[in-house]
């Protein structure tokens, strides 16, 4: 069995990863929203990680595979009108987290990144 970090699990994309990744592994879906569903499957955990203000996360990160990386904080409607806002929230956060998991010998990241664009 392997062990993941799922961040941004309770989303809908991350609930369906997780459901499939639960059959043969450890999961543990790091989120600022527990879905209802994760306490109904076996091999899941949760735990709360708010990615943009976590700067550390070694804690997080003991005995994990693999990061699967679904957090995005950008809202389509926004546009470019928050752009250093949106850099600093997805762009440095995920530096924090790369860095971390350097320091804690990760060495997987799956990194799916979704939105919508209105223009």
């Amino acid at each position: 069995m392997s062990n993941y970090l799922i961040l941004g699990g309770s989303g809908f994309i991350g609930l369906k990863i997780v459901e499939k990744l639960c059959k043969n592994n450890n999961v543990i879906v790091g989120d600022i929203i527990e879905s209802p569903k994760i306490s109904q499957l076996q091999n899941v955990s949760f735990v709360y990680i708010d990615f943009v203000n976590t700067t550390d996360f070694t804690p997080y990160l003991q005995k994990i595979d693999t990061v699967i990386h679904l957090v995005s904080t950008v809202l389509p409607s926004e546009g470019t009108e928050n752009l250093n806002c949106e850099i600093r929230e997805n762009v440095f956060s995920t530096i924090n987290l790369l860095d971390s998991m350097v320091n804690a010998g990760v060495k997987k990241l799956i990194f799916i990144y979704i939105t919508n664009s209105i223009i």
